[in-house]
């Protein structure tokens, strides 16, 4: 039998004030690990072109952040548009793929050598479990939503990526 009864948890009443604001991780440079990666695709009324963005979702390897946001895991993304290459009439070329030309994919390019992920015969999962130096920064939410006390809402987001052995 469960000691789980939903009745009381539903009906206790708390008589201490919570906090109910978010803590995001400190700005600052952190050892992380690329934990995961979401692909994903959409359209846009702007240009007539379907685009990819990438988002590499990277774990804070630093215990004095865990501890100080008391949270056994913290994690920020990185999220980066994909530029990929085209075919001659304008639409995305198949098989779908990255553009690797110059100052294309510098996000990924960056991503790829920070964590030395080999640059011949490789997949983008291949930076899945990778580790670098992350420079985290706030920023603010691009739509302007806000918190209950009218403060904008912000998010903790990788801005920058660096070699391990670089140490910031």
């Amino acid at each position: 039998m469960s000691m789980f009864d939903d009745d009381t948890f539903l009906g206790t009443k708390h008589s201490e004030e919570i906090d109910t604001k978010f803590y995001l991780c400190p700005e600052g440079d952190y050892l992380g690990q690329c934990m995961e990666l979401r692909a994903r695709d959409g359209t846009s009324d702007k240009v007539p072109v379907t685009w990819a963005n990438l988002d590499l979702i990277w774990e804070i390897k630093d215990d004095n952040v865990k501890t100080q946001l008391n949270m056994d895991k913290v994690v920020v993304a990185q999220q980066m548009f994909v530029d990929l290459i085209l075919d001659s009439n304008g639409a995305i070329a198949l098989p779908v793929r990255p553009d690797w030309g110059t100052n294309k994919n510098r996000d990924l390019k960056r991503a790829i050598d920070a964590t030395g992920v080999k640059k011949t015969n490789f997949s983008i999962n291949d930076l899945k479990f990778q580790t670098a130096w992350l420079k985290i920064k706030h920023e603010v939410d691009k739509k302007g939503a806000t918190n209950a006390d009218g403060t904008p809402v912000k998010y903790a987001r990788v801005a920058g990526v660096a070699p391990v052995n670089s140490r910031r």
